[in-house]
């Protein structure tokens, strides 16, 4: 399943260890593996700290049980299910609490191997607790490592799916990340970018914040999200064939809604409330409504406030003598 991240051989698990036959080891902890190399660029070391800050109010504090949210969650994850089989190998990226995790379990999909990754060590067991809490049907297929993107721990071509969830932008170095799981898919297989800010509203929005910093509550986000660009149409785009993928298929997430979605959160800071204010599922799925017909429309989607992207690697093509 795993290889070094060093070496690149196989790795031979113990009870608290794997490790490799050049004496690589990676420890064991409470049924996480732990894959992070020896030193971490510091926002994504911040990164960890702050999201094990957040555990246990991370679902309330970035609004992903709201049905505007889970209608976008959902998406991904039916993909997820509709493509893996039986035989699927899947791999999540920033897993979080394992929100998505849970959700993806109670469809009752068919997969041969689900890894769910996170940089933070609290996460990653949270999430695992969270998924046990579920019953052990599933258990024996389920892996959980803290990973960083830039070294995947897997054999080239073994994966069938990598997706991941608002997490794309965190990645300080998207090359190398994209190159790795580039090289970890198989022919064929897919990766998913899900919900990913739009650069041209991310300026926009850090614009209007300047003149209520001192007034807004602090440390709401993690260091990434704080200096993340996001991502245009164009971008997401443009590096595919650099890394042999192919655009599947970019959907527009959030327009009017988004607009509700920050102007509430903007009113939560403000005023400093102790739980966030929620909309009527009714009102949330006129939104949803209203702005998957509105996003339809090709001079919108450049106004979208988040983009779901989809990849697939390209098979290699064999050269024909004459």
């Amino acid at each position: 399943m795993f290889s070094c991240i060093i070496c690149g051989k196989p790795l031979h698990e113990t009870d608290k260890t794997v490790c490799c036959a050049e004496g690589h080891n990676f420890v064991i902890r409470n049924g996480v593996y732990d894959f992070l190399p020896r030193s971490l660029p510091a926002i994504t070391a911040g990164d960890a700290q702050y999201h094990s800050s957040v555990r246990d109010v991370w679902v309330e504090r970035n609004q992903i049980d709201t049905l505007r949210n889970i209608r976008y969650h959902d998406k991904i994850l039916n993909f997820v299910i509709s493509r893996a089989g039986e035989n699927g190998i899947i791999l999540e990226l920033g897993g979080g609490v394992g929100f998505d995790l849970v959700r993806f379990l109670r469809q009752s999909p068919r997969f041969k191997c689900y890894i769910f990754s996170e940089i933070s060590q609290d996460l990653a067991e949270f999430a695992r607790n969270e998924a046990e809490n579920m019953g052990d049907y599933y258990s024996i297929r389920l892996k959980y490592a803290n990973i960083d993107a830039t070294q995947l721990p897997f054999f080239d071509g073994t994966i069938d799916i990598i997706y991941m969830i608002a997490a794309l932008h965190h990645f300080p170095d998207l090359n190398q990340a994209l190159a790795e799981m580039s090289r970890v898919l198989r022919q064929g297989g897919y990766l998913v970018c899900g919900i990913e800010p739009n650069r041209r509203l991310v300026g926009f929005l850090n614009h209007l914040k300047r003149p209520f910093r001192r007034l807004i509550s602090s440390g709401s986000h993690s260091p990434a999200d704080e200096e993340a660009e996001g991502f245009t149409i164009e971008d997401l785009k443009r590096w595919a064939p650099g890394h042999r993928l192919r655009v599947e298929g970019i959907e527009p997430v959030w327009f009017i809604t988004g607009v509700v979605h920050y102007g509430l959160e903007f009113v939560h800071r403000l005023l400093r409330r102790r739980k966030r204010l929620r909309l009527p599922h009714a009102v949330e799925r006129i939104l949803i409504w209203l702005d998957e017909r509105l996003l339809s429309l090709s001079i919108l989607r450049q106004f979208a406030w988040h983009y779901t992207a989809i990849y697939r690697k390209e098979c290699m093509r064999l050269s024909s003598e004459s």
